[in-house]
């Protein structure tokens, strides 16, 4: 039989863990969004594909898309219950220029692995790097010991990233995807806390 106490107990203690709480940096905040903060963030890949879906189909896909909603609150439970954590990046409070996803966690290293996306308009600004500082530390106090960032073939940018913060080489996974008929490798970095 359910025992409904129990499952309401459960899903609060993953709410709690897993709430993605406002963090702050010298420049920026990092908070939860909403799905128009996603699609500011995101715009310039719809951008790119102008060419491929024409006009009219990206004008729908820029669209606000309701998987956040304007209260966001039913998104992040459920990303908690996933075990998950989704930062948008703000530069003044209200302009989002980016996003941080800690998620897919690995037991036996007590482990959580970190993806961003910043809007170009943004690079090389050292944005994203006081970002990911601030993520890293708070999962850090959250009780993980190790960090993994993940980067493909040919992405030199998100190796010289991971190392700036860092990371160490930690494993190689030989043809995880391919893209245009080439097999893509992924490396795997790892941060420990006690490094």
């Amino acid at each position: 039989m359910l025992d409904m106490k129990n499952l309401e107990a459960e899903n609060k203690k993953l709410l709690d863990k897993y709430d993605t709480k406002t963090l702050y940096t010298k420049r920026l905040v990092l908070k939860k969004g909403t799905s128009k903060d996603s699609i500011k963030v995101y715009e310039y890949d719809m951008l790119k594909c102008r060419g491929i879906l024409g006009e009219e189909l990206i004008e729908k896909v820029k669209e606000p898309i309701d998987f956040i909603g304007e209260d966001s609150k039913k998104y992040y439970e459920d990303i908690a219950k996933e075990k998950m954590f989704d930062w948008y990046i703000f530069l003044d409070e209200k302009t989002p220029i980016g996003n941080i996803t800690a998620d897919r966690e690995i037991k036996s290293l007590n482990s959580i692995e970190l993806s961003f996306n910043m809007h170009p308009d943004y690079w090389r600004k050292g944005y994203m790097l006081e970002a990911v500082t601030k993520v890293i530390e708070f999962l850090f106090d959250r009780g993980y010991s190790n960090i993994i960032i993940g980067y493909d073939t040919g992405n030199k940018k998100s190796e010289e990233f991971a190392k700036k913060l860092g990371f160490k080489e930690y494993k190689k996974i030989t043809n995880s995807y391919q893209k245009n008929g080439v097999n893509i490798d992924t490396y795997l970095m790892i941060l420990s806390k006690n490094n």
